[in-house]
């Protein structure tokens, strides 16, 4: 999960030298749904290891994301860079509980003026209560 288009687009140049097939998902539903859905069928029976998708926050936290996110069979891994964006209203009303392993990087974990939401995002997709981190 990354911020920006320009964040997704690296961490693809950087994800596709690794070998992995990508999905990116930001913007259109109609550039990534009808992949992702397929590659969900094929993770849930076994004929792909691997779905790596990689998404914007906004997509990630939309409706659509959410209902393919939940028909996931298996073990799933969140990393989700900027974590600290996360605390923002609608972010962790959004954060399906399904993910076995989760990674958040933020080189800035503490957001000004909003203690409140920091303490939400790190809890609800990690479930910390108070500060753990590294």
């Amino acid at each position: 999960m990354l911020i920006t288009i320009f964040d997704v687009e690296q961490w693809a140049k950087e994800a596709n030298r690794f070998g992995f097939q990508l999905i990116l998902a930001y913007q259109s539903q109609r550039t990534w749904v009808d992949q992702l859905n397929e590659a969900i069928i094929d993770f849930n029976f076994e004929s792909l290891k691997v779905v790596c998708t990689i998404a914007t926050h906004d997509t990630f936290i939309s409706d659509a994301m959410q209902r393919m996110l939940t028909r996931l069979q298996g073990d799933a891994v969140l990393v989700a860079d900027e974590v600290h964006h996360l605390g923002a209203t609608k972010s962790p009303e959004n954060l399906p509980n399904l993910f076995d392993h989760r990674l958040g990087l933020s080189a800035t974990p503490n957001r000004w003026f909003d203690l409140d939401g920091v303490s939400a995002s790190m809890g609800i997709l990690f479930n910390l209560s108070g500060w753990q981190y590294i």
